[in-house]
């Protein structure tokens, strides 16, 4: 609980391989509850998430439909649970690897002092946009949108990025950038959706309440409706917002694990 909300994680599991990593940083004292979303049919994976849950009273299973798991309906059917009032559910990739010290704590308290936001992004290693922003491997590029394309498809910009942060040696940025109806899919500068992916998001359950996850996300897709058509919804009032105070490590977008998983990339964050 903070300042009279409850604090919900949620994750949408997921791969034990990064989830074994994952739920034992999610210990800060003001979290409430820890939502498990079990999207997956691994019986590896699930024996993990089960197993994990008996030991641990703050987690909580959500089972979904075997008719929908692994589909957008799974994604459509968790953010309509996500509407308690007094809430702020905090969405996070089950590859989240890292979370910078104090990070529920500070990603909260902005929050919670900035309602006029929609959704609070922290920085997150490993996303286009974020990569873009903090002017990762720049130099390896001649304009915005190869940088954001490449940092996201290519598993050895990733490697380098992981690889950096795990010994320590990869600037993390201070900074606020706002994002609008006018600004999130293209501009001139930018030419890409913001946030590239929605790895990690918070807000508040109130206004999940008013999201038509059934209708628009349908639609849309789950990042694009997030990123996007919510301003239809909301108006320019309501911009969204990656601070860049707490941070965070994504793993892999599908087109890099495969290579990552080669070159043994967790062993560096596992323990740590």
């Amino acid at each position: 609980m903070y300042k009279g909300y409850k604090i919900k994680p949620l994750i949408f599991a997921g791969r034990a391989d990064t989830m074994s990593i994952l739920f034992p940083l999610l210990q800060s004292d003001i979290i409430d509850e820890v939502l498990v979303g079990v999207n997956t049919t691994n019986p590896t994976d699930l024996d993990f998430i089960h197993n994990y849950i008996k030991s641990h009273p703050k987690f909580t299973a959500i089972p979904i439909s075997s008719t929908i798991i692994g589909t957008l309906g799974a994604y459509q059917y968790m953010f309509s649970l996500m509407t308690d009032d007094n809430t702020i559910y905090i969405k996070l990739d089950d590859d989240i690897i890292s979370l910078s010290e104090k990070f529920m704590e500070t990603l909260i308290e902005f929050r919670v002092s900035n309602p006029r936001y929609l959704c609070v992004y922290p920085f997150i290693v490993n996303n286009p946009l974020c990569n873009y922003l903090a002017g990762y491997f720049k130099s390896d590029f001649s304009n915005a949108s190869d940088h954001l394309y490449y940092t996201w498809k290519d598993p050895i910009y990733a490697m380098k990025l992981l690889a950096s942060y795990a010994k320590q040696k990869l600037h993390i940025p201070k900074f606020t950038y706002e994002c609008t109806s006018k600004d999130t899919y293209y501009r001139s500068e930018l030419p890409y959706r913001f946030g590239a992916s929605i790895n990690a998001i918070c807000f508040f359950g109130t206004d999940c309440k008013q999201m038509k996850w059934y209708d628009d996300m349908g639609k849309f897709g789950d990042e694009p409706y997030l990123m996007y058509n919510v301003f239809q919804l909301y108006g320019e009032h309501r911009p969204n917002v990656i601070y860049a105070n707490p941070y965070c490590v994504h793993y892999a977008f599908y087109s890099q694990r495969d290579v990552l998983n080669m070159l043994h990339i967790l062993d560096m964050y596992r323990g740590v």
